[in-house]
């Protein structure tokens, strides 16, 4: 890489092929991403489209960034509205191959024209973009919903994303950094000016054998060649060629468990080119009775030697000796253990062999004799231990105890050969790794061994101390992932490993079922493991229940070739149940909204469940079954009401209103000052319910609310024209009572008003007082009261606030006036009205006086026949 090691992407053309780095980190409404990439072709070379980073899910819903054929930069990103804007470089680069160049992008999306804004870097640099610099759009405000964001490759088998390409990167990334924040170009020339204190690199090879083998019938001496960097830890090589020879000059080498083939080239030497691996195992076969040397030589850099060398535990050839000799020996044990699962037990064929005179063809070493044959084993990955191997019975150590670990000791086991040689008896394991296994005999001058080295791998996974439920959609929970042995035992030494091993978190969906439910979106990781145990952390997107299961990470456990380990959580559904994490309200006053509410005036609130994640979205779960998803989760929520004193009616929100993730009160809930009057305060609705989930601390929809009443304005004129009476709404703003200017809503209807004790002059006067409906204006409206007939009159108005039905004299500030109860199509106490274009309800109104302290309906008085005093006059002369 560019620092140390990098990642190397393949050029792949495949949609449904995906060579990629799959991070957990879903791109939200604003981010950046930067990162040095080296393309192996020169940046405008033809056809060369390279996909660098990919969230894509569905393809007309893109986000990307690929560096196109020509040499350009291409930045694409939708909104949740379905608009895609693309930020474009308007220079096409033709940088050479393998040349290392520095690229960082960001977003911010916000909504309006011009507010959301794309940048591109390169090497440190604000570039120039198509449009404007930086490049600046118009959006919804939010991104659409994502995926994890993958680097190296289009995200989605499958899916191409538009405008965009099914291509790989075809080059090395490195020191590929993502943020939440959307960073600048001197930002970004931080990232690119970062440097790394130590950057490891191949220092020597370390050699691992058996340390002897029996020289007939063409047996190969398995030998184990690593890769080491300077701290002793594997180091991955591709393409490098090393050379093997030995001491003597003796020996055919071939191959055992490699990816490329081994090329003997006779005297005991030969090579072997690396396919980005660390390690391989060579075969060595030698017809000479003799003990050599093993030396590795790869431009310079050789095994690590025991003269002068620090050895630790990952250089040991076996038991303690760095570099050791490898003797092949004329007689000694031939046997194999197959690798295998963890305490699993082996059936062992020992046989006892030497070489025929004057010939390379094994013969009996023994026959039809019982021998006790000293059996010992030793770590090899990991270095160390805390459980032996047990053979026949004995576990391989001075005290036999089979919770100690492996020593020097070990353990004589009898073994009865038969006429050909042969022994059988059984071997166990009860830990995981790299084991190399020794037999031993000495007696009168004769001395045999032999070793074989064996994987015991992982049987299974379990899980154990999962976080109790409830568990939060979205929020992280926590479990135990134990590595267990074949007795359902752990095995200790798992994750300890040169490359230590690991598992990878998954999940299943158990509920809810349904055709309409979500699976959600899991993202979980494993911590290190000690004493087979490790620390899970995961993250599931949604509500219901789930299982989580666990695969090994490599998928071959040290390359053994045995059946991955697997787990599931115990019983079915056993993790949750989820809920969401938190609750998003929203108030709306309906069609006609004006920006406040009057103390008593229903609205209309929508509740949204919603997960955690670092962009929530709502979660489709948490519905009431109305819309498949089985059984249903939702549970029965209460609103309140959050910076007034005061109540909330129909303030409950049922389960079954919650139709995959929101739901709408049917029956409005409306909020009452706890004095009137009162001063405006703005009211937020807050949603809680039975399973403790909330939206306090998060997005929480409010109204501004006032104490509100209607009043009628005296009028006069002449009876010669109509009479114009003003209503007007007025609220309280803490000191009096004001018109209300932003009322534009209620209507006043034309069946509410109410006219009696008539004075006329003369008694003959005709009048009939017609009255109309009448929508506010800037908190005003007139009613053009019908001038009478044949002289004047004064009369009193009054508009009835009461409910349908409740009409009395006394509710009317008209004094001894008989009132008929009207029948008219509005109801103050209406707790649902249907939308309407303008406020459809007296109700709306919560106060009912007709001065400041009375609680009656508001009234005034009119007369024809009066004329208005010299004030209202435009101008007036008088001549002495």
């Amino acid at each position: 890489g560019k620092r140390c090691r990098g990642g190397t992407f393949t050029a792949n053309t495949s949609n449904a092929t995906v060579d990629a780095v799959a991070t957990p980190i879903i791109p939200g409404n604003k981010g950046s991403v930067s990162f040095w990439y080296k393309s192996v072709t020169a940046w405008n070379a033809g056809g060369s489209d390279r996909m660098l980073f990919d969230a894509t899910t569905i393809a007309a819903s893109p986000f990307f960034l690929l560096k196109r054929a020509s040499g350009v930069l291409r930045f694409v990103l939708t909104d949740d509205a379905g608009t895609v804007r693309t930020a474009e470089t308007s220079t096409a680069y033709s940088f050479g191959a393998n040349t290392w160049q520095h690229i960082a992008v960001s977003w911010n999306l916000k909504p309006g024209t011009n507010q959301t804004v794309m940048q591109i870097m390169l090497n440190g640099v604000l570039v120039n973009t198509t449009g404007t610099t930086p490049y600046r759009t118009t959006s919804s405000g939010t991104i659409a919903s994502l995926s994890t964001l993958y680097i190296g490759d289009n995200r989605t088998s499958g899916v191409t994303p538009a405008n965009g390409s099914p291509n790989g990167a075809n080059g090395t990334l490195d020191e590929v950094y993502i943020y939440a924040i959307d960073i600048n170009a001197s930002q970004a020339a931080v990232d690119m000016n970062l440097t790394r204190p130590t950057c490891t690199t191949l220092d020597h090879f370390h050699i691992v054998h058996g340390g002897e083998q029996v020289s007939c019938n063409g047996a190969l001496a398995n030998v184990t060649i690593e890769a080491h960097d300077v701290n002793h830890s594997l180091f991955s090589l591709a393409g490098t060629t090393m050379q093997m020879s030995t001491s003597t000059g003796h020996g055919t080498w071939s191959s055992v468990a490699t990816v490329n083939p081994v090329n003997d080239t006779g005297a005991g030497t030969g090579n072997y080119t690396f396919a980005n691996e660390s390690s391989v195992v060579l075969g060595l076969s030698n017809a000479f009775v003799e003990t050599l040397n093993i030396n590795i030589n790869s431009g310079g850099i050789t095994e690590l030697t025991g003269a002068g060398a620090v050895c630790v535990a990952q250089d040991y050839t076996y038991g303690s000796v760095c570099d050791a000799n490898l003797n092949f020996a004329d007689s000694g044990f031939l046997f194999d253990v197959p690798n295998h699962v963890a305490e699993v037990s082996q059936t062992l064929t020992v046989s006892a062999v030497k070489k025929t005179d004057n010939s390379l063809v094994c013969s009996p070493g023994f026959s039809g004799v019982s021998k006790d044959v000293t059996f010992t084993c030793a770590y090899t990955n990991p270095a160390t231990g805390s459980l032996p191997v047990r053979v026949g019975g004995k576990a391989l150590n001075a005290a036999n105890n089979a919770g100690a670990a492996c020593d020097a000791a070990g353990q004589p086991v009898t073994l009865a050969f038969n006429g050909t040689g042969v022994a059988t008896t059984m071997v166990q394991y009860a830990d995981v790794g790299n084991m190399a296994l020794n037999a031993r005999y000495v007696a009168g001058g004769l001395t045999m061994n032999g070793t074989d080295a064996f994987i015991a791998a992982p049987a299974s996974f379990a899980f154990s101390g999962v976080t109790a439920p409830p568990l939060r959609a979205g929020a992280n929970f926590s479990a135990t992932l134990t590595a267990r042995n074949n007795a359902g035992s752990a095995t200790p030494n798992f994750g300890k490993e040169t490359l230590a091993e690991t598992a990878t978190l998954g999940y299943t969906k158990y509920q809810p079922t349904g055709t309409n439910s979500s699976m959600g979106s899991f993202s979980g990781s494993v911590g290190g493991f000690g004493a087979g145990a490790a620390a899970a952390t995961a993250t599931w997107s949604e509500v219901g229940t789930i299982d989580l299961t666990a695969t090994l990470a490599s998928g071959n456990y040290l390359g053994s070739g045995v059946a991955a380990a697997t787990g599931k959580t115990g019983t079915t559904g056993a993790v949750g149940p989820f809920t969401p994490h938190h609750f998003d309200t929203v108030v709306s006053e309906g069609a006609c909204a004006d920006g406040f509410s009057y103390s008593g005036q229903p609205f209309t609130v929508k509740v949204t469940a919603m997960n955690g994640l670092v962009t929530p979205t709502k979660t489709v779960n948490y519905d009431g079954g109305g819309v498949n998803p089985t059984p249903p989760f939702a549970k029965a929520v209460v609103l309140s009401p959050v910076g007034a004193a005061g109540t909330l009616t129909n303030a409950a929100v049922a389960p079954n209103l919650f139709i995959l993730g929101v739901a709408t009160l049917t029956d409005s809930p409306a909020f009452t000052f706890a004095t009137t009057p009162a001063a405006p305060a703005l009211v937020s609705i807050r949603a809680l319910d039975s399973d403790g989930v909330s939206s306090s601390g998060f997005a929480e929809g409010a109204t501004s609310v006032r104490s509100g009443r209607l009043r009628l304005l005296n009028a006069i004129g002449p009876e010669t024209r109509d009479l114009k009476m003003e209503v007007e709404a007025q609220h309280w703003n803490g000191t009096s009572f004001v018109r209300n200017v932003d009322d534009i809503c209620t209507v006043v209807p034309g069946s509410a008003w109410s006219f009696g004790n008539y004075v006329k002059r003369p008694a003959s006067v005709a009048f009939s007082p017609v009255a109309a409906d009448r929508t506010l204006v800037a908190g005003s409206a007139f009613l053009m009261i019908p001038k009478p007939t044949g002289g004047r009159i004064t009369f009193d108005a009054s508009i009835n606030l009461a409910p349908t039905g409740a009409e009395t004299a006394s509710s009317s500030c008209l004094k001894n006036l008989s009132l008929a109860t009207p029948t008219r199509p509005w109801s103050p106490i209406v707790t649902n009205p249907a939308p309407s274009p303008a406020r459809p309800s007296l109700s709306y109104l919560s106060g009912r006086w007709c001065d400041a302290t009375a609680t009656n309906n508001p009234a005034a008085r009119g007369s024809f026949g009066l004329y208005r005093g010299a004030e209202s006059l435009i101008f007036q002369r008088e001549n002495y």
